[in-house]
């Protein structure tokens, strides 16, 4: 079974039916004005009455925050390992498909 792990966290994800999980990075600054990084364990959902105008295609559902990329990795293969893993990196490669795709050959 695939999962997340911390060499593939930034280009992979959980997919199920219209949502996504995903792990993203934030930050906030301490009280003795300190930066800290967040990791946060996302899952979206298709926005059915997507709006070309504010181009916001997913909404949130579900959020988490936690203080280390480990936890958060824990978290989403916990909860969404059961879901579909989606590499990213593998997708685009394939819509790309290569020079010998070239309707020139």
């Amino acid at each position: 079974m695939l999962k997340i792990n911390e060499l593939n966290w930034t280009f992979c994800q959980f997919t199920h039916e219209d949502c996504l999980a995903v792990i993203n990075q934030g930050g906030d600054i301490t009280p003795e004005g300190d930066f800290i990084d967040i990791f946060y364990v996302n899952v979206l959902k298709m926005d059915p009455d997507f709006n070309a105008e504010t181009n916001i295609l997913y909404k949130e559902i579900y959020q988490k925050s936690f203080m280390s990329l480990e936890l958060a990795i824990s978290e989403i293969n916990t909860k969404f390992s059961n879901w579909k893993f989606i590499n990213l990196l593998d997708e685009q490669s394939a819509k790309s498909g290569g020079c010998g795709s070239c309707v020139a050959h």
